[in-house]
């Protein structure tokens, strides 16, 4: 019903799906006031140069950035600070998963169903593919079946689908149908 009066509105699917499920946390306060503990004492790092911005040692692509002739290194030279290891990571998952979930609801709210969960399904193959690809994770043949499974129903989707012949309609006889005199579109 509030769909019909007012559109699909995916921002507030975001915001009830994630508020709503805030006060479920509470089961989990002390395992997460030990989890915030150790978080505070995990390693100090430069956020920057985690990240590859600063001239770190961290690859080229670092350090090119951060010394291309000042039109990019000012960008990021805000990220010169140091903070606990464990908060970063966990604000740049937040932040990558910010993005991801509401990419979701945002075509949730555009596509059907089924081209919503295709899509979803593609990325969770590419994902598992670069995590084969970066971290050298093990490929075993259920992945294979998984993938292949995958790339078929996407071939399948894609295809166009056959519409039934249209059925004529007989004409009807002469006669039958009253057409419109010319004189009776006249406006007196």
């Amino acid at each position: 019903m509030t769909y019909s009066k007012y559109g699909k509105q995916w921002r507030e699917g975001l915001f009830y799906t994630h508020f709503l499920g805030l006060p479920m946390f509470l089961l989990f306060a002390p395992n997460i006031i030990h989890h915030w503990d150790m978080y505070n004492r995990s390693m100090e790092v430069n956020v920057g140069a985690q990240m590859g911005f600063l001239d770190s040692g961290w690859g080229e692509f670092g350090e090119l950035v951060y010394r291309a002739s000042g039109l990019f290194g000012w960008m990021f030279s805000w990220m010169n600070f140091e903070m606990p290891r464990l908060w970063l990571y966990l604000a740049l998952n937040v932040g990558t998963q910010y993005i991801c979930v509401s990419g979701v609801h945002k075509l949730s709210s555009i596509a059907t169903a089924v081209t919503l969960n295709l899509i979803l399904s593609i990325r969770k193959v590419v994902s598992l593919m670069l995590s084969v690809l970066i971290f050298q994770n093990p490929f075993n043949i259920g992945h294979w079946f998984g993938a292949l499974l995958v790339f078929v129903g996407t071939v399948v989707y894609s295809l166009p689908v056959k519409k039934a012949k249209n059925v004529t309609k007989e004409e009807p006889e002469e006669g039958l149908i009253e057409k419109p005199s010319s004189e009776s579109n006249k406006i007196s």
